[in-house]
């Protein structure tokens, strides 16, 4: 937790875009419409959910990614609110969910955001809102938990079950005149591994939750990695180990200002977006465009464009370049496309399931 302690703290006294994240998501601080109250102590046996309308606007909570998985998981429902408002027992709790509101309660916070219990998953209204709301959710969270190495909710954030496979060695040598020499030897690329491949971070939902999260620690399954909008770090490797594929699309989504970036610049940053999001998986197929809605909200806003110029994925003022789009099979992509006709217009490319 020290170590955690410490980017933090770093992040929240030195990074001025990571504080100013959440500008770009919406006008003013606020907070989403439920969060769960983990209590004033770190042994209260429940947690409840919370209504926020009479909360402060500027209270600090936290946000967890997670893997749904093939468990069905506790969830938020008409029927169960009244019974979670009072209370929600510890022990129902997966693994991964006790974990985090474990690490909200070291913290010395109160509030917890989790999509399964503070959207009611049985409401399509209440979904569809909530959803259309996901940017602010995020962007307005102090932290981000990423449980990258938990493939469902029975994944613990704090197992550290291959950490022996991440310990840099030390190798000595000499040349010809006896000089000595060592070199530490590591992981070529820990970060792919660890937090693109794995289990959460092929997830659709996931790439917008992190390019919208101001700071994400990743409890991956042989360390910790911290990635925020000014930089990356590890608890084991030197942060110049460090390599991220989507690191370019995090940073220039927090530093987008009018006299920095084009039109041009921004619309080729999300046609970077959709390109890296085509690789991700659904679970549900119809998501695949609620799934990338808060990126496109943000977009929006920051464009100063009109809800009314996002059309199925493509933008009004630039549809001569966004209709030329193109399966990645054809220049040597490894998953087929398919067509799902019910869920897009055909001239958008979230009408194909495969890599664009």
């Amino acid at each position: 937790m020290q170590q955690v302690f410490a980017w933090a703290n770093s992040c929240l006294k030195s990074h001025e875009l990571c504080r100013n994240h959440w500008k770009h998501s919406s006008s003013q601080r606020q907070l989403p419409t439920r969060l769960l109250d983990v209590g004033e102590t770190r042994h209260e046996p429940y947690i409840r959910l919370q209504a926020t309308n009479n909360i402060p606007s500027d209270t600090p909570y936290l946000t967890l990614s997670h893997c749904w998985g093939s468990k069905r998981l506790i969830s938020l429902t008409t029927e169960t609110m009244s019974n979670f408002e009072k209370a929600i027992q510890i022990s129902d709790l997966p693994s991964t969910f006790r974990d985090a509101v474990d690490f909200v309660r070291s913290c010395g916070l109160r509030y917890l955001w989790i999509d399964s219990l503070c959207i009611v998953q049985n409401s399509p209204d209440d979904w569809g809102k909530e959803s259309s709301l996901m940017a602010a959710a995020y962007s307005h969270a102090i932290l981000n938990l990423s449980a990258a190495g938990a493939k469902d909710g029975e994944g613990c954030l704090f197992h550290r079950s291959k950490s022996f496979k991440t310990q840099p060695c030390i190798m000595y040598a000499s040349a010809e005149d006896k000089t000595s020499f060592s070199f530490i030897c590591r992981p070529y690329d820990a970060w792919g591994t660890s937090i693109e491949t794995s289990p959460l971070g092929t997830r659709g939902w996931v790439l917008q939750e992190r390019l919208l999260s101001p700071r994400i620690i990743h409890f991956a399954s042989d360390q910790l990695f911290w990635e925020c909008c000014q930089g990356y770090d590890a608890e084991i490797l030197p942060w110049s180990s460090i390599r991220s594929s989507n690191g370019h699309l995090k940073s220039l989504s927090s530093n987008i200002r009018e006299f920095e970036l084009d039109d041009e610049k921004l619309h080729k940053y999300w046609r970077d977006t959709v390109s890296k999001y085509s690789k991700c998986k659904l679970s549900v197929s119809s998501d695949k465009l609620p799934a990338i809605s808060g990126l496109a909200s943000r977009f929006c806003r920051q464009l100063k464009l009109s809800p009314t110029d996002y059309l199925a994925g493509i933008w009004r003022n630039r549809l001569p370049e966004d209709f030329i789009w193109t399966t990645n099979w054809r220049y040597g992509g490894s998953d087929s496309c398919v067509r799902v006709p019910d869920r897009a217009p055909s001239w958008s490319w979230a009408s194909i399931d495969g890599e664009i």
